[in-house]
């Protein structure tokens, strides 16, 4: 039996694509259970590779391999951790070594992946189940669920960080075809106490951006800017820089969703300026220029109300961002887009008494709307513009 195959549970699935097919070899003085949750201290020097490769040292991991005595191994590992930095699928491809191995490496050939069998082995085979859903999810999302589904039946070994991908790849799916629910943020919350001793940190923050959000939708703000503060302890702007971002941007619309009545409401208000700011850090036009429309418009809202002893000059510099944003979105051919950016321009108009000029605005808009059959927005467009009428009766517009 090669040495491989008396460990149990392998560490698969621990770590993204290809690394999620890394084995280790066995050892008599390493701590399995302790690197299954991402922990390496006291690594013997067999296991060394996946200790650098989770550092992100892979040509550290490369000189790692000459500790593994198992040459089979050592071939199959090295074969991964090539195409990891190569992305050349010609490298997968010609093992000569045992079939469990060569289907290890077929689950990283797209071609390939949906006819491999691996069912000698519940962690191989939940590993299976889970590449192919991550293969299809995004053409065949029923398909996926199927699959994550079993592998999550499989997994009744003691591997809590590869459980968690697969919860939290069944988390994202639901989310993302059928919307915010309860439920998600009870599975959510499940996947949090399946990685509480382990160091799986960017996980651990994804899952607090989508608690996040599912708090956020559902009007919990305060728990939701909490889940927003404790996911950016796990990105940062050097190395997650999108994500960081991301977290900003929506922790910044977390606390303006509250109007601005009283000192505390304030205080929110300017904290989620500068939150949207520090997004703007990152999503740049040039880099992310769907990314930052989406912010500036935000930031730009956000100054239209933003309490300053110049209340003037923060509207006349959201004119100019709505203007910047404007341009892009009639770019894009973006008509939603676009009408949404002309009522906030009239919006930030009317703050400014030039009922004329906002009435114009405003009217496009609600066109707009209504050409695209949103109702609910034109609706809302509709009510500004019966406000600045009454005001145009009695004179005081302009």
């Amino acid at each position: 039996m090669s040495s491989w195959e008396t460990l149990f549970p392998q560490v698969v699935g621990i770590l993204p694509p290809p690394f999620s097919t890394l084995l280790l070899p066995w050892s008599d003085t390493g701590d399995i259970s302790a690197v299954l949750r991402l922990r390496f201290s006291n690594t013997p020097p067999e296991w060394g590779f996946l200790k650098r490769v989770y550092e992100g040292n892979f040509g550290k991991a490369k000189e790692e391999l000459k500790h593994i005595e198992d040459e089979e191994l050592r071939d199959y590992t090295r074969r991964v951790l090539d195409f990891a930095l190569s992305g050349d699928i010609t490298v997968l491809k010609g093992f000569e070594g045992s079939a469990p191995l060569k289907a290890l490496l077929q689950l990283l050939i797209p071609g390939e992946v949906m006819g491999v069998e691996l069912e000698d082995r519940p962690d191989l085979t939940a590993l299976s189940h889970f590449m192919k859903a991550k293969y299809i999810r995004k053409v065949d999302p029923s398909e996926a669920m199927r699959h994550l589904d079993t592998s999550l039946r499989y997994i009744s070994f003691e591997s809590p960080v590869f459980k968690a991908n697969v919860l939290l790849m069944k988390a994202n799916l639901l989310y993302n075809e059928k919307g915010a629910s309860y439920h998600l943020i009870q599975l959510y919350s499940e996947i949090l106490t399946l990685l509480k001793d382990t160091n799986a940190t960017l996980i651990k923050g994804e899952v607090l951006y989508q608690l996040g959000n599912l708090h956020f939708t559902f009007g919990n703000t305060d728990e939701a800017v909490k889940n927003f503060t404790e996911a950016l302890e796990y990105f940062s702007i050097e190395e997650e820089p999108y994500m960081y971002a991301m977290i900003n941007n929506n922790m910044g619309l977390a606390y303006l969703s509250t109007q601005p009545t009283g000192m505390e409401s304030q205080v929110r208000l300017a904290l989620g300026v500068q939150s949207l700011r520090k997004a703007l850090e990152v999503f740049s036009k040039e880099n992310y220029p769907k990314e930052w429309a989406s912010a500036t418009l935000n930031y730009a809202n956000a100054l239209v109300y933003l309490p300053t002893a110049d209340p003037k000059k923060n509207l006349l510099k959201a004119l100019e961002l709505y203007k910047e944003v404007l341009s892009f979105r009639e770019e894009m051919d973006d008509k939603e887009g676009v009408a949404r950016v002309l009522a906030n321009m009239g919006n930030a108009l009317a703050h400014l008494g030039i009922i004329g000029e906002a009435r114009k605005y405003l009217e496009r808009a609600r066109d707009i709307f209504i050409g695209l059959g949103l109702g609910e927005e034109a609706s809302g467009v509709e009510e500004i513009l019966r406000e600045i009428r009454s005001v145009e009766v009695s004179g005081d517009g302009r």
